[in-house]
């Protein structure tokens, strides 16, 4: 079982259709990355919180990552993005069984226990997802682990649909990923994502505001 805890430095774009997604890597080269094959993951995404929206109010989303052979839960911070950049928070730890099995108590460091305190914890919504995940790495030394996703949200008596990219910073400076993000967009006629998944999640689910 592993655990971690550290700052996840991440830019979120969105493109028109899977088409022009898969477009990416091509635009990373173009600007001088060396771009690993691609490793194809399918996974489903369970946020989770109490009725009372304890773990939000405390500043961070809960979601348990359910892949076919293992589950992580991980805590992430809800601090918005500057510029297109998020800087946050992230914890996480693979867990074992299933989220029907619940929540171990000690998990996490037993911080989701501490900010729920008694109260049950319920499921917000879910999301499939069908990613693509790379590695570019670039001369200047900044080394960023891309993925390619395919998302769909099931709200209430809803489904909505997106085409994320999401660079995330493995070695390197916020400073290299903003950079490359103005040089990017000049190649990519994309939008950048305001909103995390979980935000966007909340939004579909009738549970924003």
């Amino acid at each position: 079982m592993s655990y971690s805890e550290g700052i996840e430095i991440e830019a979120k774009l969105l493109a028109p259709d899977w088409s022009q997604l898969t477009q990416l890597p091509a635009a990373l080269e173009s600007l001088g990355a060396c771009v690993s094959d691609s490793d194809e993951r399918q996974f489903v995404d369970h946020y989770l919180d109490t009725a009372d929206l304890h773990v939000m109010r405390a500043g961070w989303a809960l979601r348990w990552r359910e892949f076919p052979q293992r589950s992580i839960l991980t805590l992430k911070g809800l601090k918005p993005p500057e510029g297109g950049i998020a800087v946050r928070e992230e914890i996480e730890e693979d867990v074992e069984g299933t989220l029907k099995d619940g929540i171990p108590v000690g998990a996490l460091g037993g911080r989701v226990k501490d900010m729920v305190g008694g109260a049950d914890l319920q499921l917000l919504f879910s999301m499939q997802q069908s990613r693509s995940l790379r590695t570019a790495l670039f001369t200047n030394g900044l080394k960023l682990e891309v993925s390619c996703d395919q998302i769909r949200w099931s709200g209430n008596s809803t489904q909505e649909e997106e085409f994320v990219a999401e660079l995330e910073v493995c070695e390197g400076s916020e400073e290299q990923l903003r950079s490359l993000l103005s040089s990017l967009l000049e190649s990519l006629d994309w939008t950048i994502s305001t909103q995390s998944k979980f935000e966007r999640g909340l939004e579909v689910a009738g549970l924003a505001g």
